[in-house]
């Protein structure tokens, strides 16, 4: 599932929105098996997915999943974690980019 496509400055910019969720209880890690910026965002029960592309958009964003696909009990907290993921970027003067518009 794909969740908000929240668009940031720069990567200084990125690393302060990272560092508010560390600051809301979302641990965030870095995703090594990956090329390029993925990472993973835990909180209670919920894993979200996240990885930074650039895009048609004149700035990158970061395109969200949910971190368990195959277990629907868990996509509630998937949800909630997303939602609140979204609203730590919103709050750090991140946009929301229709994905329509970069398609």
């Amino acid at each position: 599932m794909m969740g908000p496509l929240p668009a940031y400055r720069d990567d200084e910019h990125l690393g302060q929105m990272l560092e508010a969720l560390r600051g809301s209880n979302i641990e965030v890690l870095r995703d090594g098996a990956s090329r390029g910026w993925a990472f993973r965002f835990r909180g209670g029960f919920g894993l979200v997915t996240g990885s930074c592309w650039r895009t048609v958009s004149p700035l990158p964003v970061m395109y969200f999943g949910f971190g368990h696909p195959f277990n629907p009990f868990l996509w509630p907290s998937d949800s909630i974690l997303l939602r609140v993921i979204e609203q730590v970027f919103l709050a750090n003067r991140s946009s929301r980019i229709d994905p329509e518009t970069i398609a």
